[in-house]
C-alpha cells in the first residue's frame, strides 16, 4: 500500500518564463501573495476541478489527470483525491501507452481550462471587477519595469558617454608608452575640437545625402531593448505574432525582433505544406541535401564555387557600386557572402537572375551573423540561401503579381491625380533614349501580343526600336522595376528596410507595395512636374526616392493604408522646395489636412529676432558678455502640451548680428536674426494625455536661448541666457463639440495662432512648465541672469503647408541663400583648387564682426578637380582621372621638381619625425632635410618640402632613384631611431624610362638595403615595412612656382603598393578608435617638453627649433649612429584587439589518454580588480581546445583548433595557464554502425572531470612568440599569488638550486602568442623561438631525443580502432567503418569534453566558456 500511495515527483514551476531579467522580474511580482492573480487562479481552479472530478470514473484517467495537475494543485483543490501512480507503470502499462493517456489528459485539461474562462466571463466584454484588477495591476508592474530597465540603460549609456570625456581629459597629461604600459580604457570619443566650425545647414544636408562611409544604424539602443522585451513574448508565446504584428503597424523594427518576424513569415507556408513538429529544420535538412545534389550533378567542389560564380562575383560588385543602400556595406566580407549565397543558391536549383542580388541584401541585414552566434560563417551562407530561396517560393510576388500592382498604380494615379498621370505619359515620349539592359526583367510583358510583337520584329530595324521605345518608354515600367526589386534599387538603406518590414509584417500583400508607390511618387510630385523629358523623369524615378527622410515616407504611408486622400502626400516631403508646375497643367492647391485623430496639424516657427539688453552692471561683472559671438547663441525649442514635453528641435545654423548699440541707460544692446532656421513640429501627438486636456491646456513651446562659450571640449558649457513662451494652437470656441470639458482629440478642433509674436525674453533658465497655459511663471533675476529688462523675441508662427514669405530684412543684412536641391551622390564631388599656404600663429579679434556670406549659385557638374586640404582616410586607391597629369613627354635632361607631401600613420612608438634624404647621379648629388607642419596631424605629419634637381639639364641615367629616410624620437627607447626608408624612382621603366611623374605613395622599409656602388629602387623589397606606415611624394617637371600638395583622399597619389593588409585595418581603426595619440605635431612637442621636464616652447621657431635639435644625431656624440625603430613594439597593446593564442602541441606525455587543454589568463596584480569594458574585454579570458590530429601520437598529440582571440588587460604580471586534462576513453561501435558508440572508461564507468584529470599545467612568460614551455605535475594553486606578483622564472626558479613545482621529464608544450592586431604571417618581427622556460628543468637535447616516436606509441586514432569489431581492427585506418566511426568518435569525445569542461567550470565559480563546439 505504501508504493500505491506514493506521489509522483513534484515539477517546478516555471519560474524565468521569459530571457529577459526585468520581464522576469516583473512576471515574478504578478505572482507574490497578495497580487490580484490569485483571486482569478482560485476561481478558474475551482470551476476546473469540479469538471476534472466527473472524469474519476476511469482509476487510469484519473492518475492522468492528477499527474497533469500536479501536487500543488491537487493538495490545495482536491485533497481527498488519492494517487496511485503505479497504474501508469509497468506492468500494469506499457511505456507508450501511458505516454499517449498522460497526452489525452493534457488536451482535456487544456480544452476545459478555457472553458471554465469563458464561463466565469473573462471573455466577455464587460470582465469582472477583478479581472480589471489583473489586468491594471500587471500593466502597472510591466510598465514601471520597462521604464526602469530603460532608464538604466540611458543611465550605462551616459556613463559611458561620461566615461570617455574623462578618458579624453586624461590623455592630454602625458605620453603613453606603446607597448609596455596597460590600455587604461577600451575606446575613446573622438570629440570635435572647439576651435572647428560647427557644420552648416548645407553641410548637414550634403552629410545625409552621402552614401559611403559607416553604414547608418538601423536602430536605437533603447529601441532595441524594447524590441528584444517583445522577442522574449513571442518566443514564449508564437501564437501572439499577429497581434503583435498590428499593433507595431507602420513601425520599424529592431535588429533581433526583425530577425525572428522575418524568419516566421519565411516559414509559413511551409508550416502549413508540413506537418512535422520542427518545420525549420527539416527545410534546412531537405535545403543541405538539394545543395549536396547539386553539387554533384555540377561536379564542382564546394556549392559556394559555382560555374557562373565570376558571372555572380561581377554583378554583385556592380550593384553594389550603383546602388545607395548598398554603397555603406561595399566591404569584402559583405560583397563575398553575397556572391557565396547566390552561388550555393544556383547550386541548389540553377536559379539566378541580376534582381536576386537586391532581395538578398535585406535578408543580409535582418540576417547578419553576430559576433557571438552559434553560426558558423560557411553555415551562415547556407542559412542566407535558404531564406533567399523561401523568399522567392514563398512570399514575393511572381511577375504577373507584380505587374497587377504596377498596372493598380497607374490606375489609381489616372483617377486622383491625373495631372501627374497626364504629365508622366506626356514626358515620357519627350528625348527618349532607353537602355534595354537597364530593364532585362521588365521587357517580360502580360500582354502576349506585344511580347511575341517585339519578339517578332527584325532586329535592329526602326520598327523595333519604334516596339521598344513604347514599352520602355512607359513610366509603368518604373513602377515594375521598384516594385519588382522591392524598392532596394531606389532607396537608402534605412528606407529598404523600413519597406521590408511592413511587408513582412503584413504578409506581403499586395496593397503594401501599391500604398508604398503611390507614396513614393506623390511625395516626389514636385519633382516630377519640374521634369521635361524622359531623362529627367528617369532620374526622379532611379535616384531621387534615396534622398527622401525615411519618416516621410512611413507617414505617406501610414497616411495611405489609413484610407486618407492621396493629393495630401506631397505635403509630407518635407525635402520638396515648391510644389512643381507642369507645362500642361497647373497643380491646385491642395485643401486642408484634416487633423488626424490625436495629431495636431503641422506647425512651424521662423523669422526668430532676438532683442538681447545686458546691463552695464552685468558687464562689470561680466566682461565677456560684452563682446558675444553670435555663432555661439544656440536656441532650443520644445513643444509642450500643458506639461508634457512632446518635441524639441535645436538651431543648427548661425545667427548674424546686425548691430551693437548701446541705450540711453547705458546696456548694451544686441540685434540677433536667425536668417534660416525654421524649427517644424510635424504630427505631434496628445491622443493619450487625458489630464491635460481635462484642464485646459493648450499647445505651446518653451524656447530657451543657451550661449556656449568657446573653448576646449572639456571647458564648454551652455549657459541660459533667457526664455520665452510662444503659443501655438487654441481651442475653437465656435465649435459645439470643442469646448472646454472635451477630452476627446476626436471632439477638440485646434486652431493655429499663425502670425507674427513679439514676446518677452525672460532671463535665466526654464522655471518648472505650469500645466495652465495662461500662466507662465516668470523667475525673479538671480545674480547668475545676464538679460535685463526689455529683452525680446520676434518670432514667426505659420503653417508650413501655405508657408507666407519672410519678413523685409533690414539692411545690412546677407540676402537669403538659394535653395538648391541635394546633390546626385552617385557621381563623383567636384573638387575645386583652394591653396594651402603654411599656417602662421593666429591672432585674436577682440571684436568680432558678422559678415556679409555671399548667396551660393548652384554650379553644373565639372571633372573632378584636386582640392588642396589634408586628409585622415587611411588608404585611398589610386584614381587616374583625378590625376590628370600632362601626358607630354619629359626628357631625362631636363630639370624636375622632387615634392615630399607627408609620412602616413606613423607608429605608436613614434613621436616628432623629419625626413632627410639623398638624390644623385655620378656628378651631382644634393641632400635633403625637411621637418613637419606644426598644426598638422601628429599621426600624420605633412610636409611642404620641393627640391629642384638636373637644372644643368644633364642626360641622366635612367635608374636613378632618391633614398629617403624618416627619423623620429622612440618614447619607448627614448633615442633617435628611424622609421624606415624608400627608394623614390625618379625614371618610370614601363613608360620608356620618361619622368615618373604624378603622386607616389610608397611604404617604409625598416632598415637599409647592404652597400652597393648603384642602388636601384627594388633594393628594399627584401627588407621588412613598417605596418601601415608610408610616404607621399610627388615627381614634376620643374616649375617656377610651388605646386601645393593635393588632398590624399581623392586618388591623386598612386598607392597600390600600400593597400592595407588585414593587419593594417586592424591598425587603422585602433589608431582611430584610440586617441591617446597628440592630435598636432605642435601638441606631441609640448607633450614631450612636458615629460623631460623642459621649458615649453611659446611660438612656431621655439617649438621647430626644439624640434631639430632633438632629431639631430650629432647633438648625441660623433659616434652616435640612429638604429632601426623596434617593429616589436611599433603598435601598442590594446585590449580591444586582444592577443591570438593557438596551442599546437605537446611532447613526451603518459599514452592511453584523450588529451585537451584548457587554458585561461590570469590577471596580474595591477588589473585584477579592474572592471571589464562595456564591450566585456577584461573579464574571465579563458578557452579549451576541442580538434584533434588523429594521425598524431598520444604522447606527443597534434592540437588542429584555430587561435583564440583573448582581451586580458596588459601587466608585465598576467599569465597564461595551461591545465592539460586527459580523459580514460574506451570506445565500443555500434555493430550496424549507423550511429555513435559508446563512450565509457577502460574500467567501463561513466566519464568524469575532476582534479584527478588533471595530467599537467604550464604557465607562458611572455605576450608575443612562440614558446615551447615544461609541463608541470600537479596544480598551480598553491602558486597562484606568487606567479601573477612576481616574474615567472623567479617564482619557479628561487636561486636556492631546488625548482618550485614538480615537472615531467622532458616533457613540453608549444604555444603561439601574438598581437590580435595581427594574421601570423603578417607579424613585422621575426617570430622569436623562447626555450627559455623549458631550458631551466632541463637540456635542450634531452628535449628533442625525448620526442623521437617510437614504433610502440599508438596515434589518437588507435581510439577508434580499437572499439572497432576484431576483424575490422586488423584494417586498422583502412577499415570501410573507420571514417564513419572516427566522425562518430570525435563529435561525441568533443561534446562530452565541452560539456564536462563546462559543468567543473560553473562549479569551479567560473563563467560559462564562450566559443562553441
Amino acid at each position: 500500500m505504501a508504493t500505491a500511495t506514493k506521489k509522483p515527483k513534484v515539477k517546478k514551476p516555471e519560474e524565468n518564463p521569459f530571457k529577459v531579467l526585468w520581464m522576469n522580474s516583473c512576471y515574478q511580482q504578478t505572482l507574490l501573495p497578495d497580487a490580484p492573480w490569485h483571486k482569478i487562479e482560485d476561481k478558474i481552479a475551482e470551476s476546473l476541478t469540479l469538471k476534472v472530478e466527473r472524469q474519476f470514473g476511469k482509476p487510469e484517467r484519473k492518475e492522468a489527470l492528477l499527474q497533469n495537475l500536479g501536487i500543488p494543485f491537487v493538495s490545495k483543490y482536491l485533497p481527498d483525491a488519492d494517487w496511485n501512480p503505479q497504474l501508469l507503470e509497468p506492468p500494469n502499462m506499457a511505456h507508450h501507452e501511458k505516454q499517449k493517456i498522460l497526452k489525452e489528459a493534457q488536451a482535456y485539461l487544456n480544452s476545459q481550462m478555457y472553458k471554465c474562462v469563458k464561463d466565469i466571463g473573462y471573455q466577455k466584454i464587460d470582465v469582472p471587477q477583478d479581472y480589471s484588477e489583473f489586468m491594471q495591476h500587471s500593466y502597472n508592474i510591466f510598465n514601471r519595469g520597462l521604464d526602469r530597465e530603460l532608464y538604466r540603460q540611458e543611465q550605462e549609456l551616459s556613463k559611458k558617454k561620461l566615461s570617455e570625456i574623462m578618458m579624453e581629459r586624461k590623455l592630454d597629461l602625458k605620453i603613453p608608452a606603446p607597448s609596455r604600459h596597460k590600455v587604461n580604457s577600451l575606446s575613446s570619443s573622438i570629440s570635435t575640437p572647439a576651435s572647428e566650425k560647427k557644420p552648416s545647414s548645407a553641410a548637414i544636408k550634403e552629410m545625409v545625402q552621402r552614401v559611403d562611409g559607416d553604414p547608418p544604424p538601423l536602430w536605437g539602443p533603447q529601441s532595441d531593448a524594447i524590441g528584444r522585451s517583445i522577442l522574449a513574448v513571442l518566443e514564449r508565446d508564437p501564437r501572439k505574432f499577429d497581434h503583435v504584428a498590428r499593433s507595431l503597424h507602420g513601425r520599424q523594427l529592431p535588429g533581433a525582433l526583425r530577425s525572428f518576424m522575418w524568419s516566421d513569415v519565411l516559414f509559413k507556408e511551409e508550416r502549413k505544406r508540413l506537418h512535422e513538429g520542427n518545420v525549420e529544420k527539416v527545410v534546412r535538412e531537405r535545403f543541405a541535401k538539394a545543395v549536396s545534389r547539386g553539387i554533384e550533378d555540377l561536379k564542382i567542389s564546394r556549392a559556394t564555387f559555382s560555374p557562373i560564380h565570376g558571372l555572380i562575383q561581377t554583378a554583385v560588385i556592380e550593384t553594389y557600386n550603383k546602388t545607395t543602400s548598398m554603397v555603406a556595406y561595399k566591404s569584402d566580407s559583405h560583397i563575398k557572402e553575397s556572391c557565396r549565397a547566390l552561388n550555393v543558391l544556383y547550386v541548389y536549383d540553377r536559379s539566378y537572375e541580376p534582381y536576386l542580388i537586391h532581395w538578398l541584401f535585406p535578408l543580409q541585414l535582418a540576417f547578419q551573423r553576430s559576433s557571438n552566434t552559434t553560426t558558423e560563417i560557411g553555415e551562415h551562407v547556407y542559412e542566407v540561401a535558404m531564406y533567399l530561396d523561401l523568399l522567392n517560393s514563398s512570399c514575393f510576388p511572381t511577375w504577373p503579381q507584380v505587374f497587377a500592382i504596377a498596372e493598380q498604380v497607374m490606375n489609381t494615379m489616372m483617377l486622383t491625380d491625373p495631372d501627374l498621370y497626364t504629365h508622366l505619359k506626356s514626358i515620357a515620349t519627350t528625348n527618349v533614349k532607353v537602355n534595354k539592359k537597364e530593364f532585362l526583367h521588365q521587357l517580360i510583358s502580360i500582354e502576349k501580343a506585344k511580347a511575341e510583337e517585339l519578339l517578332k520584329a527584325t532586329p535592329g530595324s526602326k520598327r523595333e526600336e519604334n516596339i521598344t521605345t513604347e514599352l520602355l518608354a512607359d513610366p509603368l515600367v518604373f513602377f515594375r522595376r521598384w516594385i519588382g526589386e522591392g524598392f532596394v534599387s531606389v532607396l537608402d538603406t534605412p528606407g529598404v528596410m523600413y519597406v521590408w518590414d511592413q511587408l513582412f509584417m503584413q504578409n506581403w500583400s499586395d496593397s503594401v507595395l501599391k500604398n508604398f508607390s503611390l507614396a513614393l511618387v506623390e511625395l516626389l510630385r514636385y519633382k516630377f512636374m519640374e521634369a521635361r523629358d524622359y531623362k529627367t523623369m528617369k532620374e526622379v524615378f532611379l535616384f531621387e526616392p534615396s534622398k527622401l527622410y525615411t519618416v516621410d515616407i512611413q507617414m505617406a504611408w501610414i497616411h495611405l493604408e489609413s484610407g486618407k486622400d492621396l493629393m495630401e502626400v506631397p505635403y509630407l516631403n518635407r525635402r520638396r522646395i515648391q510644389p512643381g508646375v507642369s507645362r500642361m497643367s497647373q497643380l491646385p492647391s491642395a485643401p486642408m489636412t484634416p487633423s488626424l485623430p490625436g495629431l495636431l496639424p503641422s506647425v512651424g516657427l521662423k523669422c526668430l529676432v532676438l532683442k538681447l539688453v545686458i546691463p552695464s552692471e552685468i558687464i562689470e561683472r561680466e566682461p565677456w558678455v560684452a563682446n558675444i559671438d553670435p555663432k555661439y547663441l544656440k536656441l532650443n525649442v520644445t513643444a509642450y502640451f500643458g506639461s508634457v514635453r512632446l518635441r524639441t528641435r535645436m538651431s543648427l545654423k548661425d545667427a548674424v548680428a546686425l548691430d551693437i548699440e548701446k541705450d540711453n541707460y547705458g546696456n548694451t544692446v544686441y540685434e540677433i536674426y536667425y536668417l534660416e532656421e525654421k524649427f517644424l513640429f510635424e504630427n505631434l501627438d496628445i491622443a493619450e494625455y487625458d489630464v491635460e486636456k481635462e484642464l485646459g491646456a493648450n499647445p505651446y513651446c518653451m524656447l530657451k536661448v543657451e550661449y556656449t562659450k568657446p573653448g576646449t571640449f572639456a571647458q564648454r558649457s551652455a549657459l541660459p541666457v533667457g526664455w520665452a513662451r510662444v503659443p501655438l494652437f487654441q481651442r475653437d470656441a465656435h465649435n459645439p463639440r470643442g469646448g472646454r470639458d472635451s477630452i476627446d482629440s476626436i471632439d477638440i478642433h485646434w486652431l493655429l495662432q499663425n502670425g507674427d509674436f513679439k514676446l518677452t525674453l525672460h532671463p535665466g533658465d526654464i522655471p518648472e512648465v505650469s500645466t495652465h497655459p495662461s500662466s507662465p511663471t516668470i523667475p525673479v533675476n538671480t545674480e547668475d541672469a545676464i538679460l535685463g529688462y526689455h529683452s525680446e523675441l520676434l518670432v514667426m508662427v505659420y503653417d508650413p503647408r501655405e508657408e507666407p514669405p519672410d519678413r523685409a530684412r533690414p539692411p545690412g543684412l546677407p540676402a537669403m541663400p538659394l535653395q538648391v536641391p541635394p546633390a546626385d551622390t552617385r557621381h563623383s564631388p567636384t573638387y575645386s583648387p583652394k591653396p594651402s599656404p603654411r599656417p602662421q600663429p593666429k591672432k585674436g579679434s577682440p571684436h568680432p564682426q558678422p559678415r556679409p556670406k555671399e548667396s551660393p549659385k548652384p554650379k553644373p557638374r565639372e571633372k573632378p578637380r584636386i582640392r588642396f586640404q589634408d586628409d585622415d582616410s587611411p588608404w585611398v586607391e589610386y584614381k587616374p582621372d583625378v590625376a590628370n597629369e600632362r601626358n607630354e613627354t619629359t626628357p631625362k635632361n631636363q630639370a624636375f621638381d622632387l615634392y615630399i607631401d607627408g609620412v602616413r600613420f606613423i607608429t605608436d612608438n613614434s613621436s616628432i619625425v623629419k625626413v632627410t634624404g639623398i638624390i644623385g647621379a655620378p656628378d651631382d648629388t644634393k641632400m635633403l632635410l625637411t621637418i613637419p607642419d606644426l598644426d598638422k596631424s601628429a599621426r600624420c605629419p605633412v610636409f611642404q618640402f620641393k627640391l629642384t634637381f638636373n637644372e644643368q639639364g644633364k642626360e641622366l641615367d635612367d635608374d636613378v632613384v632618391a633614398f629617403l629616410r624618416v627619423y623620429t624620437w622612440d618614447v619607448i627607447k627614448e633615442e633617435i631611431t628611424v622609421i624606415g626608408s624608400c627608394f623614390v624612382p625618379i625614371f618610370d621603366k614601363d613608360n620608356g624610362y620618361q619622368l615618373n611623374v604624378g603622386g607616389h605613395q610608397l611604404r617604409l622599409h625598416n632598415g637599409v638595403p647592404p652597400q652597393k656602388p648603384k642602388y636601384h629602387a627594388t633594393d628594399l623589397d627584401n627588407i621588412p615595412v613598417v605596418p601601415g606606415a608610408s610616404i607621399l611624394v610627388r615627381v614634376l617637371p620643374t616649375k617656377a612656382a610651388d605646386q601645393p600638395a593635393p588632398s590624399y583622399g581623392i586618388g591623386y597619389y598612386k598607392s597600390e603598393q600600400c593597400r592595407p593588409t588585414a593587419s593594417e585595418k586592424r591598425i587603422f581603426s585602433s589608431y582611430k578608435e584610440h586617441m591617446m595619440y597628440p592630435k598636432t605635431v605642435r601638441d606631441m612637442i609640448q607633450r614631450l617638453q612636458q615629460a623631460e621636464g623642459q621649458t615649453i616652447g611659446q611660438n612656431d621657431e621655439e617649438l621647430l627649433g626644439w624640434l631639430q635639435d632633438k632629431l639631430d644625431v650629432k647633438k648625441y656624440g660623433s659616434n652616435v649612429a640612429a638604429g632601426n625603430l623596434p617593429l616589436d613594439r611599433a603598435i601598442r597593446y590594446r585590449v580591444k584587439m586582444g592577443i591570438n593564442v593557438k596551442i599546437q602541441q605537446a611532447h613526451n606525455l603518459p599514452e592511453g589518454i584523450y588529451l585537451q587543454c584548457f587554458a585561461r589568463v590570469q590577471p596580474g596584480e595591477k588589473v585584477v580588480s579592474m572592471p571589464p569594458t562595456e564591450d566585456g574585454h577584461g573579464e574571465e579570458e579563458k578557452f579549451i581546445t576541442l580538434k584533434l590530429d588523429f594521425e598524431s601520437f598520444q604522447k606527443s598529440p597534434v592540437w588542429t583548433d584555430d587561435f583564440t582571440n583573448l582581451h586580458p588587460f596588459y601587466d608585465e604580471n598576467s599569465v597564461l595557464l595551461i591545465q592539460l586534462y586527459g580523459l580514460d576513453v574506451k570506445y565500443t561501435s555500434r555493430i550496424e554502425h549507423d550511429g555513435p558508440g559508446k563512450l565509457r572508461t577502460s574500467k567501463d564507468q561513466e566519464l568524469s572531470l575532476s582534479n584527478e584529470q588533471i595530467i599537467g599545467w604550464t604557465v607562458k612568460l611572455s605576450y608575443v612568440g612562440t614558446h615551447e614551455l615544461p609541463i608541470f605535475k600537479g596544480q598551480y594553486e598553491g602558486m597562484l599569488e606568487d606567479l601573477t606578483n612576481f616574474p615567472v622564472d623567479e617564482v619557479l626558479d628561487d636561486g636556492s638550486g631546488i625548482k618550485g613545482p614538480d615537472w615531467y621529464a622532458d616533457s613540453s608544450i608549444v604555444v603561439d602568442v601574438w598581437d590580435g592586431h595581427f594574421e601570423w604571417d603578417e607579424v613585422p618581427a621575426p617570430h622569436e623561438f623562447d626555450k627559455q622556460l623549458m631550458l631551466m628543468f632541463g637540456k635542450e637535447e634531452s628535449f628533442v631525443n625525448a620526442r623521437k616516436p617510437k614504433k610502440s606509441w599508438k596515434k589518437i586514432s588507435a581510439f577508434v580502432v580499437e572499439g572497432l569489431e576484431k576483424k575490422q581492427q586488423k584494417n586498422g585506418t583502412d577499415s570501410e567503418f573507420y571514417q564513419t566511426e572516427k566522425d562518430f568518435f570525435n563529435t561525441e569525445i568533443t561534446k562530452k569534453f565541452y560539456d564536462l569542461m563546462e559543468d567543473a567550470l560553473m562549479t569551479a565559480g567560473f563563467g560559462p566558456l564562450k566559443q562553441t563546439i
